[in-house]
């Protein structure tokens, strides 16, 4: 017979994920991550690939980061998927009845507008003014900034008051 799809998991390392989701490093420069020669992805675009996607999370390692590192993350992933299911675990211990024979992979749900995109778009937005109670901007352009050349500028105009970028 045929597979089903049942559920589609991805396993977020809440010690390192941050980091992760923070460094410009591209997938074929950790070779432990067995992307093939040629693939011109960044680390955090798979990170955002395979959380968007997904439809149950397993933060996993959450004894190794605080209460507030852990509601940081949560929101991080609540943004790029509001509607994945969240499981908390250390050493990768979850109940194996919340990951098989679940029924709850939709190739339909899985393949609409990403979370990013609907951010973008205003849906179910709360605007960072209110949640933080800092402002943004967004700045758009055809060609991506090269992370070294940003990386000096950075050092040698550095910019007060600038909390966090992404991109």
């Amino acid at each position: 017979g045929v597979a089903r799809l049942d559920t589609l998991v991805t396993v977020v390392d809440c010690k390192n994920f941050s980091s992760d989701y923070c460094c410009a490093d591209m997938l074929v420069g950790r070779k432990e991550l067995g992307a093939e020669e040629g693939d011109s992805r960044s680390i955090v675009h798979l990170l955002v690939e395979q959380v968007e996607f997904a439809n149950v999370i397993v933060l996993n390692k959450t004894d190794l980061v605080s209460t507030i590192e852990l509601a940081r993350l949560e929101a991080i992933l609540r943004k790029l998927n509001p509607g994945a299911f969240v499981i908390e675990s250390q050493f990768g211990k979850v109940s194996p009845t919340q990951l098989l024979n679940t029924r709850s992979f939709d190739m339909t749900s899985a393949s609409m507008v990403p979370g990013w995109a609907r951010e973008l778009m205003g849906n179910h937005h709360k605007p960072e003014t209110e949640e933080y109670g800092i402002s943004s901007y967004i700045f758009r352009a055809d060609r991506p900034f090269h992370p070294e050349r940003l990386n000096m500028l950075t050092d040698t105009f550095p910019l007060p008051g600038v909390l966090r970028s992404k991109g």
